[in-house]
């Protein structure tokens, strides 16, 4: 979808790319209440007396009596049973379709996929047409900005991955939280990323790309350090820590694409491609490197991966500014 966003608004992709994004964390905090509509609840009593003990469940005709000397109190226990559970996957799969055909039908109707694929290095309003990967001339550049996508991509789903799935365990297990509140400080960074994603959407037209993620780099690298400092001192300190990091680097990634889509090359192709390959390797790894560091080592190193993997976006995206720029300088 992000492709297609940046094929059709080129230069002009930035507030839909974020909206795009904004999008998909909403519909990540709606699913699970979706499920929670087709998990059918089952509920057990226990009868105990001096005589009998009757164990009955709701569902079920048959009763067991077995011989008891004890009294006890009457107790319920519900199980959750997600046997509809498949019903969802059903609406989900009926909702992408007509979404697909709907797509289908503009493709045909306006011939978009055909107008896709065109690129045109004609100059407009805008500027000169942004070229594909292939286009590009200098051969060394380009795989050096491949390179760069890769690298980018795989530090970011670090960061993204391992605070989304283990500030839970770290919260439990290292500072001795309830479980109750580590699973509302997981869902504080999922909202406050979602948040950044529609604020991103006005942000994009009032500053730069280049800014944008020039503060979204340098606040969530400071909330990092923070946290490494101070996290152990009070439990605010990871509250505000993983918000301020939620609002920060949630919806990074759309703006990073942006960025490249609108300097350097059309994010299409390999370059998309490579930028999945980066984020999907670095979700497998990174976040269980973390947690057997967690677990063998010291907690803490839930907050130095953190740090360290921020740090390298960071070190990543000003060599890609500073090529970028040279580059430009060549051109001129």
């Amino acid at each position: 979808m992000v492709v297609f966003l940046m094929a059709i608004w080129e230069r002009k992709c930035s507030p839909f790319v974020q909206f795009q994004f904004f999008a998909s964390g909403v519909g990540r905090c709606i699913s699970p209440l979706l499920v929670n509509l087709f998990v059918t609840p089952r509920t057990s009593r226990y009868f105990r007396n001096d005589t009998t003990s009757v164990i009955s469940f709701w569902n079920e005709s048959a009763l067991l009596t077995l011989s008891n000397g004890t009294v006890s109190p009457i107790r319920e226990n519900e199980v959750p049973m997600k046997s509809d559970v498949k019903y969802v996957f059903v609406i989900i799969g009926a909702y992408l379709g007509v979404i697909a055909l709907l797509f289908c039908g503009i493709g045909i109707k306006l011939r978009t996929v055909h107008a896709v694929k065109q690129v045109s290095i004609t100059p407009d309003n805008d500027g000169p047409k942004i070229p594909t990967w292939t286009q590009m001339s200098n051969k060394l550049y380009r795989i050096k900005m491949l390179i760069f996508v890769f690298l980018i991509y795989f530090t970011n789903a670090g960061v993204l991955i391992t605070m989304s799935e283990l500030v839970t365990t770290f919260a439990i297990q290292g500072l001795h939280w309830t479980k109750d509140h580590g699973t509302v400080i997981a869902s504080v960074y999922g909202g406050a990323g979602t948040l950044s994603c529609i604020l991103g959407v006005f942000a994009t037209k009032i500053l730069s790309l280049s800014q944008i993620n020039l503060i979204k780099i340098l606040t969530t690298v400071l909330s990092m350090i923070i946290m490494v400092a101070f996290v152990q001192l009070h439990a605010s300190v990871l509250w505000l820590t993983v918000l301020v990091a939620g609002l920060s680097h949630g919806g990074l990634s759309a703006t990073i694409y942006s960025w490249f889509q609108t300097n350097v090359m059309q994010v299409t192709g390999i370059v998309a491609s490579i930028s999945a390959i980066g984020g999907s390797l670095s979700a497998m790894s990174v976040p269980l490197l973390t947690a057997t560091l967690m677990e063998n080592v010291d907690f803490m190193y839930f907050a130095y991966m953190l740090l360290g993997n921020m740090v390298m976006v960071g070190v990543v995206a000003i060599c890609i500014y500073v090529d970028y720029k040279k580059h430009t300088n060549r051109q001129l």
